[in-house]
């Protein structure tokens, strides 16, 4: 990963829908406390919209394991929840490299039964993201 020779970033988080797809945007830090915080904002965004199933997108910017601030208590409290889970067609995850890479697969396999496809791209996980816009199948659907 090249780096950045602006300044740092303040850590921020967010999830939004745009054109049918969900994205969580994880900005200078993932921590438990900012990956409970999307979430709930996930959920509400899938309630005000009655969305039954939609693709999520994961998005890191500007995160390394420096910044990945993760006990290993914390991997399982991020996924306990079915709320989101329960809506959920596919996820993809663009910006994770090296330890945060391995992290994820690691996560990807165990808690999310291969459901988590780490892409080297935003444009790669939507054209994927696309394709399962109008599916009615989810995460939980396919263990």
């Amino acid at each position: 990963m090249e780096q950045s020779t602006s300044k740092p970033v303040s850590p921020s988080r967010r999830a939004y829908i745009k054109d049918g797809i969900m994205y969580n945007e994880f900005v200078g830090e993932i921590t438990l406390s900012a990956i409970l915080d999307v979430e709930v904002q996930a959920i509400a965004l899938i309630r005000k919209n009655n969305i039954k199933t939609i693709p999520v997108i994961d998005v890191l910017i500007d995160i390394d394991k420096t910044n990945l601030k993760l006990h290993l208590s914390d991997y399982s409290k991020a996924v306990a929840s079915v709320d989101l889970l329960r809506h959920i067609s596919h996820s993809w995850m663009v910006g994770a490299h090296g330890e945060v890479r391995k992290v994820a697969e690691v996560i990807g396999k165990i808690f999310l039964s291969n459901n988590l496809s780490i892409v080297d791209t935003l444009e790669e996980a939507e054209s994927a993201a696309r394709e399962l816009i109008n599916s009615e199948k989810t995460i939980l659907d396919e263990q």
